[in-house]
Order: structure tokens, then sequence, then C-alpha cells
């Protein structure tokens, strides 16, 4: 019989079928909650180290690794802002900003070795008094506190504030708010999502992106007017 008839064919057919390997089949939930912890880990690590690496290219190479010099002149010197404009960078200035700011406070109180701390940990202590913000990550890093519980103790909501201390003002607690939004995937994360709008969606989005700017723009105004005034 030819070597390409029928025969050929179910014997071929066969092997195949004889040599499908059954796939196991998935593990159990203990084990897929252990990798789910140790890739946290290694993604808390990562995005942490990276901001700790930027922050200190810039202290050193822009500030002189003058950590004083950055606490006085901060965005405001004329150099980190020629740096914030680069358009070729692909960091905005708020992340510039960030990594910097983490990377005083892991000078200050040795966050690389708190391994319960993320960045974003950081951030929510981002602008409390030195003493407040090391107490609050000790606190966070020895009880494994998740950046919920970090930011409510911040605002002073969860635990007791000390004596005299007022409560974070609203505008504070707003910009915050605004500053996690724009790191929010689902909002900026796919700008090509703008494409399938209709012209009419276009039209009121922009109409409220504006509004938003304006807003926005009248805060930096202010906030630059009361850096300006060298008052703590």
């Amino acid at each position: 019989m030819p070597l390409g008839g029928p025969m050929a064919d179910e014997s071929t057919a066969l092997t195949t079928s004889d040599n499908v390997e059954v796939l196991p089949g998935p593990v159990d939930d203990e084990t897929i909650e252990r990798v789910v912890e140790k890739l946290k880990e290694l993604h808390r690590g990562a995005t942490l180290k990276l901001a700790l690496d930027i922050g200190q290219i810039i202290i050193e190479d822009i500030y002189g690794s003058d950590l004083e010099a950055w606490r006085s002149r901060g965005v405001k010197d004329a150099s980190f802002s020629k740096l914030a404009e680069r358009k070729d960078l692909g960091m905005s200035r708020s992340t510039l900003h960030r990594a910097v700011c983490a990377y005083e406070l892991s000078t200050r109180i040795g966050v690389s070795l708190r391994k319960h701390l993320s960045l974003t940990h950081l951030r929510a202590v981002f602008g409390l008094p030195h003493e407040d913000q090391e107490r609050l990550l000790t606190q966070a890093d020895e009880q494994g506190w998740t950046v919920a519980q970090l930011e409510a103790a911040a605002q002073g909501e969860e635990q007791p504030k000390r004596a005299g201390r007022p409560r974070l003002p609203g505008i504070v607690k707003g910009i915050r708010r605004l500053d996690k939004l724009t790191e929010d995937e689902a909002l900026f994360g796919n700008l090509d999502e703008i494409d399938a709008l209709d012209p009419e969606q276009v039209d009121v989005l922009l109409a409220k992106v504006r509004g938003v700017k304006l807003a926005c723009e009248r805060l930096q105004e202010r906030l630059m007017a009361r850096a300006g005034t060298g008052e703590e």
C-alpha cells in the first residue's frame, strides 16, 4: 500500500494521540498565594530601588551630594527644572520629585533595610515632620501596615495624634489624592482609548480636563507664592 494511503494516516493519528501530554491540574491555593507574595515583594523592591537610584543620581550630580542643598532649594532649583523639562527623559516632574524625596528619606531612616516598605508607603508620609516620618514608617514596617493604614495614620484618622498637632488641612489631603490619581493606570495608562471616543464625548471630556487644568494652575500659583516666601 502506498506510504501516503489510509493506513499511514491512521498510524500517524494514533501516534499523535498516544503522545499527547496530559497537563497537570492547577496547583493549590496556598502555592498561588506564595507565588503572589513573592512577585509582590519583587515588584515592590524593584520599584523602590528604581526610585532611590533616580533620586541618588539627581542628588549627586545636580546638588553635589548635598542633601541640605536639596532641602533648601528643592524643585525651585533651576537645574532641577531644566532636567524635568526634558521631554526625552520620559519622566514627569512629579516622578523625579518623588524619587528625590524617597532618597532623602531613605538616607535618614534606612528605608532600604525595611523589607515591608514600598515607594507608596514612603509617599504617604511626604511632607510630614521628620520625626513623624520615622515614627510612622517604623510602625508600618514592624506591624506590616498596608498603604491605606499608613495613610490613615499620617492623616491622624485612626492613630492617636500627638498633643498639639493640628489635623491635616483638606488641601493637603486633596493634593495627595490627586497625586495618586495621576498614577492610576486605568486613567492615564492607555491614552489610545481616546481614539475610540465619539466627538461629543471628546468635547465633554476636554472641557472637564481644561477645568481641572485651570484649577491646578491656580493651586500651583498659590503654592509657588508660598514656597517663595522662604517660610517653613
